[in-house]
Protein backbone atom coordinates (compact mmCIF):
# COMPACT_ATOMS: atom_id res chain seq x y z
CA UNK A 1 0.00 0.00 0.00
CA UNK A 2 1.71 3.40 -0.97
CA UNK A 3 2.00 6.18 1.51
CA UNK A 4 -0.99 8.09 -0.41
CA UNK A 5 -3.41 5.54 0.97
CA UNK A 6 -1.87 5.23 4.27
CA UNK A 7 -2.29 9.03 4.53
CA UNK A 8 -5.55 9.02 3.33
CA UNK A 9 -6.69 5.65 5.69
CA UNK A 10 -4.55 7.36 8.91
CA UNK A 11 -6.20 10.58 8.65
CA UNK A 12 -9.81 9.23 7.87
CA UNK A 13 -9.36 7.43 11.29
CA UNK A 14 -8.16 10.67 12.66
CA UNK A 15 -11.22 12.24 11.53
CA UNK A 16 -13.80 9.97 12.84
CA UNK A 17 -11.93 9.95 16.60
CA UNK A 18 -12.50 13.91 16.24
CA UNK A 19 -16.22 13.45 15.71
CA UNK A 20 -17.38 10.19 17.79
CA UNK A 21 -18.12 10.75 21.63
CA UNK A 22 -15.83 8.84 23.65
CA UNK A 23 -18.63 6.78 24.77
CA UNK A 24 -19.75 6.12 21.80
CA UNK A 25 -19.50 2.58 20.20
CA UNK A 26 -16.04 2.40 17.27
CA UNK A 27 -16.02 0.50 14.54
CA UNK A 28 -12.33 -0.11 15.63
CA UNK A 29 -13.89 -1.33 19.00
CA UNK A 30 -16.23 -3.59 17.15
CA UNK A 31 -13.01 -4.87 14.99
CA UNK A 32 -10.89 -6.02 17.90
CA UNK A 33 -14.02 -7.43 19.45
CA UNK A 34 -14.64 -9.28 16.00
CA UNK A 35 -10.41 -10.59 16.00
CA UNK A 36 -11.11 -11.83 19.85
CA UNK A 37 -14.43 -13.12 20.15
CA UNK A 38 -16.07 -13.93 16.83
CA UNK A 39 -16.92 -17.55 16.39
CA UNK A 40 -15.95 -18.44 12.57
CA UNK A 41 -12.77 -16.27 12.59
CA UNK A 42 -11.87 -18.17 15.85
CA UNK A 43 -12.81 -21.57 14.05
CA UNK A 44 -11.25 -20.65 10.80
CA UNK A 45 -7.92 -20.04 13.26
CA UNK A 46 -8.40 -23.81 14.46
CA UNK A 47 -7.00 -24.49 10.36
CA UNK A 48 -3.56 -23.14 11.00
CA UNK A 49 -2.90 -25.37 14.03
CA UNK A 50 -4.00 -28.45 11.94
CA UNK A 51 -1.65 -27.44 8.97
CA UNK A 52 1.08 -26.77 11.89
CA UNK A 53 0.30 -30.67 13.26
CA UNK A 54 0.66 -32.16 9.50
CA UNK A 55 4.39 -30.61 8.98
CA UNK A 56 5.33 -31.38 11.97
CA UNK A 57 4.08 -34.89 11.25
CA UNK A 58 5.66 -35.02 7.96
CA UNK A 59 9.07 -33.74 9.57
CA UNK A 60 8.55 -36.92 11.66
CA UNK A 61 10.16 -38.83 8.62
CA UNK A 62 13.72 -37.37 9.35
CA UNK A 63 12.73 -38.53 13.54
CA UNK A 64 16.23 -40.54 14.79
CA UNK A 65 14.95 -44.13 14.67
CA UNK A 66 16.25 -47.01 16.82
CA UNK A 67 15.82 -51.07 15.68
CA UNK A 68 16.37 -53.80 17.46
CA UNK A 69 15.88 -57.37 16.90
CA UNK A 70 16.78 -60.66 18.85
CA UNK A 71 16.61 -64.73 17.85
CA UNK A 72 17.54 -66.97 20.31
CA UNK A 73 17.99 -71.08 19.65
CA UNK A 74 18.38 -72.68 23.16
CA UNK A 75 17.54 -76.09 22.30
CA UNK A 76 18.99 -77.48 18.76
CA UNK A 77 22.45 -78.16 17.48
CA UNK A 78 23.38 -74.85 16.95
CA UNK A 79 22.02 -73.25 19.95
CA UNK A 80 22.93 -69.42 19.82
CA UNK A 81 21.78 -65.83 20.81
CA UNK A 82 22.10 -62.85 18.42
CA UNK A 83 21.24 -59.47 19.27
CA UNK A 84 20.98 -57.04 17.38
CA UNK A 85 20.54 -52.85 17.20
CA UNK A 86 21.11 -49.97 15.51
CA UNK A 87 20.36 -46.21 15.53
CA UNK A 88 19.01 -44.61 12.00
CA UNK A 89 19.20 -41.15 11.42
CA UNK A 90 17.74 -39.91 7.62
CA UNK A 91 18.31 -36.54 6.58
CA UNK A 92 17.39 -33.55 4.04
CA UNK A 93 21.16 -33.14 2.80
CA UNK A 94 20.97 -35.46 -0.70
CA UNK A 95 18.58 -38.15 0.78
CA UNK A 96 21.69 -39.25 2.90
CA UNK A 97 20.91 -42.09 5.92
CA UNK A 98 23.74 -42.59 8.34
CA UNK A 99 23.46 -45.38 11.35
CA UNK A 100 25.66 -46.97 13.74
CA UNK A 101 24.85 -49.82 15.55
CA UNK A 102 26.28 -52.91 17.90
CA UNK A 103 25.89 -56.46 17.31
CA UNK A 104 26.77 -59.47 19.02
CA UNK A 105 26.28 -63.08 18.16
CA UNK A 106 27.18 -65.53 20.42
CA UNK A 107 26.75 -69.39 20.46
CA UNK A 108 27.11 -72.23 17.42
CA UNK A 109 26.58 -71.11 13.77
CA UNK A 110 26.37 -73.37 11.17
CA UNK A 111 28.62 -72.41 8.14
CA UNK A 112 26.08 -70.55 6.11
CA UNK A 113 25.40 -68.05 9.14
CA UNK A 114 28.67 -67.24 9.39
CA UNK A 115 28.12 -63.45 9.04
CA UNK A 116 26.03 -63.63 12.53
CA UNK A 117 29.47 -65.09 14.23
CA UNK A 118 30.90 -61.76 16.74
CA UNK A 119 33.97 -61.25 19.06
CA UNK A 120 33.15 -62.03 22.56
CA UNK A 121 32.21 -58.39 23.60
CA UNK A 122 30.05 -57.91 19.84
CA UNK A 123 30.82 -55.51 16.84
CA UNK A 124 29.95 -51.29 16.41
CA UNK A 125 29.55 -50.66 13.25
CA UNK A 126 28.33 -47.40 11.17
CA UNK A 127 28.31 -46.11 7.85
CA UNK A 128 26.14 -44.18 5.45
CA UNK A 129 23.43 -45.13 2.40
CA UNK A 130 23.70 -42.23 -0.25
CA UNK A 131 20.89 -42.27 -3.48
CA UNK A 132 23.01 -41.03 -6.28
CA UNK A 133 20.69 -40.38 -8.68
CA UNK A 134 16.17 -41.01 -7.48
CA UNK A 135 15.89 -39.31 -4.39
CA UNK A 136 18.76 -37.15 -3.97
CA UNK A 137 17.58 -33.83 -5.61
CA UNK A 138 14.08 -34.69 -3.84
CA UNK A 139 12.47 -37.44 -2.21
CA UNK A 140 8.74 -38.58 -0.89
CA UNK A 141 10.01 -37.44 2.38
CA UNK A 142 11.75 -33.85 1.41
CA UNK A 143 8.38 -33.08 -0.86
CA UNK A 144 5.97 -33.78 1.71
CA UNK A 145 7.40 -31.29 4.06
CA UNK A 146 7.85 -28.54 1.25
CA UNK A 147 4.17 -29.24 0.57
CA UNK A 148 3.66 -29.24 4.00
CA UNK A 149 4.93 -25.61 4.42
CA UNK A 150 2.66 -23.95 1.32
CA UNK A 151 -0.40 -26.06 2.85
CA UNK A 152 0.65 -23.89 5.92
CA UNK A 153 0.51 -20.82 4.47
CA UNK A 154 -2.62 -21.46 2.52
CA UNK A 155 -4.14 -21.84 5.12
CA UNK A 156 -2.98 -18.55 6.79
CA UNK A 157 -4.56 -17.47 3.43
CA UNK A 158 -7.53 -19.04 4.35
CA UNK A 159 -7.66 -17.81 7.94
CA UNK A 160 -6.89 -13.97 5.98
CA UNK A 161 -9.29 -14.60 3.56
CA UNK A 162 -12.23 -15.46 6.09
CA UNK A 163 -10.80 -11.68 8.52
CA UNK A 164 -11.24 -10.05 5.53
CA UNK A 165 -14.79 -11.06 4.71
CA UNK A 166 -16.06 -10.91 8.39
CA UNK A 167 -14.19 -7.46 8.66
CA UNK A 168 -16.02 -6.32 5.67
CA UNK A 169 -19.72 -7.61 6.98
CA UNK A 170 -19.14 -6.51 10.55
CA UNK A 171 -18.15 -2.91 8.86
CA UNK A 172 -21.10 -2.74 6.88
CA UNK A 173 -23.49 -3.88 10.20
CA UNK A 174 -21.95 -1.16 11.90
CA UNK A 175 -22.74 1.45 9.41
CA UNK A 176 -26.11 0.10 9.11
CA UNK A 177 -26.60 0.72 12.85
CA UNK A 178 -25.06 3.99 12.77
CA UNK A 179 -27.62 4.80 9.91
CA UNK A 180 -30.55 3.63 12.05
CA UNK A 181 -29.50 5.17 15.00
CA UNK A 182 -29.37 8.57 12.86
CA UNK A 183 -32.74 7.79 11.33
CA UNK A 184 -34.53 7.02 14.73
CA UNK A 185 -33.38 10.34 16.09
CA UNK A 186 -34.58 12.00 13.52
CA UNK A 187 -38.01 10.83 13.33
CA UNK A 188 -37.63 11.51 17.24
CA UNK A 189 -36.90 15.10 16.47
CA UNK A 190 -39.75 15.48 14.10
CA UNK A 191 -41.75 13.90 16.57
CA UNK A 192 -41.38 16.53 19.21
CA UNK A 193 -41.44 19.52 17.09
CA UNK A 194 -45.33 18.01 16.46
CA UNK A 195 -45.70 17.13 20.53
CA UNK A 196 -44.45 20.67 20.94
CA UNK A 197 -46.43 22.52 18.45
CA UNK A 198 -49.65 20.21 19.52
CA UNK A 199 -49.27 21.96 22.87
CA UNK A 200 -48.79 25.19 21.70
CA UNK A 201 -52.31 24.05 19.53
CA UNK A 202 -54.09 23.61 22.51
CA UNK A 203 -53.63 26.50 24.30
CA UNK A 204 -54.61 28.28 21.24
CA UNK A 205 -57.73 26.28 20.45
CA UNK A 206 -58.79 26.93 23.72
CA UNK A 207 -58.82 30.69 24.15
CA UNK A 208 -60.75 30.63 20.73
CA UNK A 209 -57.48 31.85 18.55
CA UNK A 210 -57.46 28.66 16.00
CA UNK A 211 -59.86 26.57 15.18
CA UNK A 212 -60.09 22.94 16.19
CA UNK A 213 -59.55 21.77 12.53
CA UNK A 214 -55.73 22.85 13.13
CA UNK A 215 -55.19 20.49 15.84
CA UNK A 216 -56.61 18.12 14.24
CA UNK A 217 -54.60 18.49 11.20
CA UNK A 218 -51.31 18.74 13.63
CA UNK A 219 -52.97 14.97 15.05
CA UNK A 220 -52.89 13.90 12.21
CA UNK A 221 -49.07 14.00 11.22
CA UNK A 222 -48.38 13.54 14.68
CA UNK A 223 -50.11 10.33 14.59
CA UNK A 224 -47.65 9.40 11.70
CA UNK A 225 -44.74 10.60 13.31
CA UNK A 226 -45.11 8.37 15.74
CA UNK A 227 -45.71 5.64 13.54
CA UNK A 228 -41.99 6.59 11.53
CA UNK A 229 -40.35 6.51 15.26
CA UNK A 230 -41.73 2.90 15.90
CA UNK A 231 -40.50 1.88 12.47
CA UNK A 232 -37.12 3.54 13.21
CA UNK A 233 -36.90 1.94 16.45
CA UNK A 234 -37.23 -1.47 14.95
CA UNK A 235 -34.89 -1.34 12.59
CA UNK A 236 -32.34 0.34 14.83
CA UNK A 237 -32.95 -2.91 17.25
CA UNK A 238 -32.73 -5.18 14.55
CA UNK A 239 -29.24 -3.85 13.55
CA UNK A 240 -28.45 -3.85 16.73
CA UNK A 241 -28.93 -7.51 17.01
CA UNK A 242 -26.91 -7.81 13.76
CA UNK A 243 -24.29 -6.33 14.80
CA UNK A 244 -23.96 -8.22 18.27
CA UNK A 245 -22.72 -10.95 16.32
CA UNK A 246 -19.19 -9.13 16.27
CA UNK A 247 -18.94 -7.92 19.70
CA UNK A 248 -18.10 -9.60 23.04
CA UNK A 249 -20.40 -11.81 24.42
CA UNK A 250 -21.93 -12.38 27.82
CA UNK A 251 -21.04 -14.90 30.51
CA UNK A 252 -22.86 -17.45 28.76
CA UNK A 253 -21.13 -16.98 25.59
CA UNK A 254 -23.73 -15.58 23.74
CA UNK A 255 -24.53 -12.07 21.72
CA UNK A 256 -25.45 -9.12 23.50
CA UNK A 257 -26.71 -5.68 22.43
CA UNK A 258 -24.34 -2.75 22.07
CA UNK A 259 -23.82 -1.94 25.61
CA UNK A 260 -22.38 1.81 24.15
CA UNK A 261 -24.93 3.92 22.07
CA UNK A 262 -24.08 4.50 18.43
CA UNK A 263 -22.09 8.20 17.37
CA UNK A 264 -24.20 10.71 17.26
CA UNK A 265 -23.37 11.39 13.32
CA UNK A 266 -21.06 9.87 10.18
CA UNK A 267 -17.49 11.07 9.73
CA UNK A 268 -16.76 13.44 7.66
CA UNK A 269 -16.02 12.18 4.60
CA UNK A 270 -11.96 12.01 3.21
CA UNK A 271 -10.84 14.04 0.67
CA UNK A 272 -9.45 10.87 -1.93
CA UNK A 273 -8.28 11.22 -5.26
CA UNK A 274 -9.72 8.56 -7.40
CA UNK A 275 -7.07 8.46 -10.09
CA UNK A 276 -4.65 6.98 -6.91
CA UNK A 277 -7.62 4.45 -5.74
CA UNK A 278 -7.33 2.94 -8.83
CA UNK A 279 -3.61 2.54 -9.00
CA UNK A 280 -3.85 0.63 -5.86
CA UNK A 281 -4.40 -2.70 -8.23
CA UNK A 282 -1.01 -4.36 -8.62
CA UNK A 283 -1.04 -3.62 -4.54
CA UNK A 284 -4.43 -5.66 -4.47
CA UNK A 285 -2.61 -8.54 -6.55
CA UNK A 286 0.07 -8.74 -4.04
CA UNK A 287 -2.66 -8.26 -0.82
CA UNK A 288 -5.44 -10.37 -2.07
CA UNK A 289 -5.48 -13.81 -0.71
CA UNK A 290 -7.08 -15.72 -3.90
CA UNK A 291 -3.81 -15.01 -6.25
CA UNK A 292 -1.25 -15.84 -3.30
CA UNK A 293 -3.22 -19.01 -2.80
CA UNK A 294 -3.06 -20.00 -6.62
CA UNK A 295 0.20 -18.78 -6.80
CA UNK A 296 1.11 -21.35 -3.47
CA UNK A 297 -0.90 -24.35 -5.84
CA UNK A 298 1.55 -23.11 -8.60
CA UNK A 299 4.57 -23.94 -6.32
CA UNK A 300 3.36 -26.93 -4.88
CA UNK A 301 2.85 -28.37 -8.46
CA UNK A 302 6.44 -27.43 -9.37
CA UNK A 303 7.34 -28.99 -6.32
CA UNK A 304 5.73 -32.02 -7.27
CA UNK A 305 7.10 -32.25 -11.01
CA UNK A 306 10.34 -31.95 -10.02
CA UNK A 307 9.94 -34.86 -7.63
CA UNK A 308 8.14 -36.91 -10.85
CA UNK A 309 11.17 -36.15 -13.13
CA UNK A 310 13.08 -37.27 -10.34
CA UNK A 311 11.67 -40.66 -10.16
CA UNK A 312 12.25 -41.36 -13.78
CA UNK A 313 16.05 -42.14 -12.91
CA UNK A 314 17.39 -45.31 -11.37
CA UNK A 315 17.65 -46.00 -8.28
CA UNK A 316 21.46 -46.06 -7.67
CA UNK A 317 22.23 -45.74 -3.83
CA UNK A 318 25.95 -45.97 -2.79
CA UNK A 319 26.20 -48.04 0.52
CA UNK A 320 29.32 -47.10 2.61
CA UNK A 321 30.08 -48.86 6.41
CA UNK A 322 32.74 -49.76 8.99
CA UNK A 323 33.05 -52.31 11.66
CA UNK A 324 34.68 -53.32 14.08
CA UNK A 325 34.74 -56.22 16.36
CA UNK A 326 35.52 -55.98 20.08
CA UNK A 327 36.94 -58.64 22.68
CA UNK A 328 40.27 -59.91 20.21
CA UNK A 329 39.08 -63.64 20.52
CA UNK A 330 39.34 -64.56 16.70
CA UNK A 331 42.62 -62.95 15.23
CA UNK A 332 40.33 -63.03 11.70
CA UNK A 333 37.77 -60.78 13.11
CA UNK A 334 40.03 -58.43 15.03
CA UNK A 335 40.55 -55.52 11.88
CA UNK A 336 38.66 -53.14 10.99
CA UNK A 337 36.46 -53.85 8.34
CA UNK A 338 35.11 -51.37 5.61
CA UNK A 339 32.83 -52.22 3.32
CA UNK A 340 30.98 -50.24 0.24
CA UNK A 341 28.25 -51.42 -2.18
CA UNK A 342 25.73 -50.13 -5.01
CA UNK A 343 22.29 -50.73 -5.24
CA UNK A 344 20.29 -50.39 -8.90
CA UNK A 345 16.70 -50.83 -9.59
CA UNK A 346 14.96 -49.41 -12.69
CA UNK A 347 11.64 -50.00 -13.76
CA UNK A 348 12.08 -50.37 -17.65
CA UNK A 349 8.67 -48.96 -18.61
CA UNK A 350 8.34 -45.60 -16.55
CA UNK A 351 4.71 -45.52 -16.34
CA UNK A 352 3.76 -44.25 -12.94
CA UNK A 353 6.27 -41.31 -12.70
CA UNK A 354 5.38 -40.42 -16.31
CA UNK A 355 1.73 -40.26 -16.09
CA UNK A 356 1.80 -38.39 -12.79
CA UNK A 357 4.26 -35.51 -14.93
CA UNK A 358 1.04 -35.71 -17.62
CA UNK A 359 -1.14 -35.24 -14.71
CA UNK A 360 0.97 -32.65 -13.61
CA UNK A 361 1.45 -30.03 -16.27
CA UNK A 362 -2.53 -30.13 -16.98
CA UNK A 363 -2.91 -29.05 -13.41
CA UNK A 364 -0.23 -25.97 -14.25
CA UNK A 365 -2.42 -24.92 -17.04
CA UNK A 366 -5.60 -24.46 -14.79
CA UNK A 367 -4.02 -22.97 -12.16
CA UNK A 368 -2.29 -20.73 -14.87
CA UNK A 369 -5.87 -19.94 -16.22
CA UNK A 370 -7.33 -19.66 -12.39
CA UNK A 371 -4.55 -17.12 -11.54
CA UNK A 372 -4.85 -15.33 -14.69
CA UNK A 373 -8.75 -14.96 -14.47
CA UNK A 374 -8.47 -14.15 -10.89
CA UNK A 375 -6.29 -10.91 -11.69
CA UNK A 376 -8.61 -9.91 -14.31
CA UNK A 377 -11.68 -10.57 -11.00
CA UNK A 378 -9.78 -8.34 -9.03
CA UNK A 379 -9.25 -5.79 -11.32
CA UNK A 380 -12.84 -5.62 -12.27
CA UNK A 381 -14.20 -5.25 -8.88
CA UNK A 382 -11.11 -2.61 -8.20
CA UNK A 383 -12.65 -0.20 -10.65
CA UNK A 384 -16.30 -1.14 -9.91
CA UNK A 385 -16.03 -0.15 -6.07
CA UNK A 386 -14.08 2.93 -7.61
CA UNK A 387 -16.99 3.69 -9.67
CA UNK A 388 -19.37 3.29 -6.44
CA UNK A 389 -17.02 5.26 -4.59
CA UNK A 390 -17.52 8.31 -6.98
CA UNK A 391 -21.19 7.98 -7.16
CA UNK A 392 -21.74 7.79 -3.70
CA UNK A 393 -19.72 10.95 -2.65
CA UNK A 394 -21.65 12.45 -5.69
CA UNK A 395 -24.52 11.33 -4.25
CA UNK A 396 -24.06 12.75 -0.56
CA UNK A 397 -23.03 16.33 -1.92
CA UNK A 398 -26.15 15.89 -4.13
CA UNK A 399 -28.39 15.48 -1.39
CA UNK A 400 -26.24 18.02 1.67
CA UNK A 401 -27.21 20.23 -1.15
CA UNK A 402 -31.12 19.49 -0.92
CA UNK A 403 -30.92 19.79 2.91
CA UNK A 404 -30.02 22.41 2.86
CA UNK A 405 -32.35 24.15 0.20
CA UNK A 406 -35.09 21.92 2.89
CA UNK A 407 -33.79 23.47 5.94
CA UNK A 408 -33.91 26.98 4.48
CA UNK A 409 -37.10 26.31 3.50
CA UNK A 410 -38.44 24.96 6.65
CA UNK A 411 -37.20 27.50 8.55
CA UNK A 412 -38.99 30.23 6.42
CA UNK A 413 -41.60 28.56 6.56
CA UNK A 414 -42.22 28.40 10.40
CA UNK A 415 -41.45 32.46 9.82
CA UNK A 416 -44.78 32.82 7.46
CA UNK A 417 -46.32 30.38 10.18
CA UNK A 418 -45.78 32.66 13.29
CA UNK A 419 -47.12 35.25 11.11
CA UNK A 420 -50.26 33.91 9.84
CA UNK A 421 -48.98 34.20 6.56
CA UNK A 422 -49.26 30.54 5.72
CA UNK A 423 -51.25 27.23 6.86
CA UNK A 424 -50.28 24.35 9.38
CA UNK A 425 -50.43 21.61 6.28
CA UNK A 426 -47.84 23.62 4.69
CA UNK A 427 -45.15 23.66 7.44
CA UNK A 428 -45.86 20.18 7.81
CA UNK A 429 -45.10 19.39 4.57
CA UNK A 430 -42.03 21.28 4.92
CA UNK A 431 -40.82 19.78 7.76
CA UNK A 432 -41.59 16.50 6.04
CA UNK A 433 -39.54 17.68 3.02
CA UNK A 434 -36.43 18.54 5.14
CA UNK A 435 -36.84 14.85 6.88
CA UNK A 436 -36.76 13.22 3.75
CA UNK A 437 -34.14 15.05 2.51
CA UNK A 438 -32.21 14.41 5.50
CA UNK A 439 -32.78 10.61 5.74
CA UNK A 440 -31.68 10.46 2.30
CA UNK A 441 -28.34 12.01 3.66
CA UNK A 442 -28.11 9.35 5.78
CA UNK A 443 -28.78 6.71 3.12
CA UNK A 444 -26.15 8.04 1.23
CA UNK A 445 -23.56 8.54 3.95
CA UNK A 446 -24.35 4.68 4.70
CA UNK A 447 -23.98 3.87 1.11
CA UNK A 448 -20.69 5.22 0.89
CA UNK A 449 -19.07 3.81 4.09
CA UNK A 450 -20.00 0.41 2.73
CA UNK A 451 -18.72 1.23 -0.62
CA UNK A 452 -15.46 2.06 1.88
CA UNK A 453 -15.77 -1.29 3.52
CA UNK A 454 -15.81 -3.28 0.35
CA UNK A 455 -13.13 -1.41 -1.45
CA UNK A 456 -10.87 -2.21 1.70
CA UNK A 457 -11.57 -5.64 1.12
CA UNK A 458 -11.12 -6.01 -2.18
CA UNK A 459 -7.41 -4.46 -2.01
CA UNK A 460 -7.18 -7.08 0.52
CA UNK A 461 -5.98 -4.88 3.37
CA UNK A 462 -6.58 -6.31 7.11
CA UNK A 463 -4.21 -4.43 9.53
CA UNK A 464 -4.78 -0.89 7.71
CA UNK A 465 -8.87 -1.28 7.56
CA UNK A 466 -8.57 -2.37 11.26
CA UNK A 467 -6.47 0.38 13.02
CA UNK A 468 -7.27 3.06 10.66
CA UNK A 469 -11.30 2.69 11.07
CA UNK A 470 -12.32 3.46 14.57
Amino acid sequence: MNWALKVCLLSFGGLILTVHPASALSLNAVLQSLDQHYPPLLAARQKLSMAEGKLLQKRGAFDTKFKAKTSLVPLGYYEQVVLDGLVEQATPLAGLTFYGGYRLGAGEFATYDGKKVTDGLGEIRSGFILPLLRDNAIDLPRLEIAQAELDLERARLGVLEKQLKFIKEASKRYWAWVSAAQKQALASDLLHLAQKRNQDLSQSVALGQSPRIVLTENQTALLKRQAKLVETQQKQQQTAWELSLFLLRNAQGRPQLPQTPAPEGFPPLPSMDHSRLNRQLEKAFSFRPEPQDLALQLAQNQLQRQWAENQNLPQLDLNLGISKDLGGSDKTREPLELEAGLGFEWPLQLRKAQGLIQTLEAEKKQLEWELRFSREEIEIELQNLVTVLQAAQQRVELVRAQVKVALELETAERERFALGATTLLVLNLREQARGEAMNEEIEALEVWFKSWAEYLAALGLLQESALALP
